[in-house]
């Protein structure tokens, strides 16, 4: 039961990695402040050519994005057909879950080293000031963490 629990939650991540993160990014751009939209638009202008074929960074940007949507179908899938085996099978097919697992966490690891430098991973204060964890309003929450460079 817990595996097809977590390929429902991966899903649902990978749906709205996609819809939301790729797709509606790609249509209405980041909305992340001034800086942010002109270079988001200069993705999509600037032009150039790559093995032959004229593109942009903007192509790279979605194709990529897209990309990862699409490889997370594998472990969906492999842990929803996990859920559906007897004990028996499923523990000889535990390496496959902690494959999923690997290669999720990876994913995960890289994209938070990625997108914050590696600092503030933990905590952080969003453009108004707020404490954050992982992106969520810890002072809603009454949490007081250390913040770990932040703004």
């Amino acid at each position: 039961m817990l595996y097809r629990i977590c390929a429902g939650l991966l899903l649902l991540a990978a749906l709205g990695h996609t819809l939301g993160g790729m797709l509606g990014t790609a249509r209405r751009g980041p909305k992340a402040g001034p800086e942010a939209d002109h270079v988001f638009s200069l993705m999509k202008s600037v032009h150039f050519k790559w093995q032959g074929a004229d593109t942009t960074w903007f192509d790279f940007w979605l194709g990529n994005g897209l990309c990862v949507s699409a490889f997370m179908v594998s472990p969906i899938v492999a842990l929803w057909v996990l859920g559906g085996l007897d004990p028996t099978q499923r523990s000889a097919l535990l390496p496959l879950a902690w494959g999923a697992f690997a290669s999720l966490a990876l994913t995960a690891l890289l994209q938070v080293l990625r997108s914050s430098g590696g600092r503030g991973i933990w905590t952080d204060r969003d453009s108004h000031g707020d404490r954050n964890l992982c992106g969520l309003d810890v002072q809603a929450v009454g949490l007081d963490l250390v913040d770990q460079g932040g703004a």
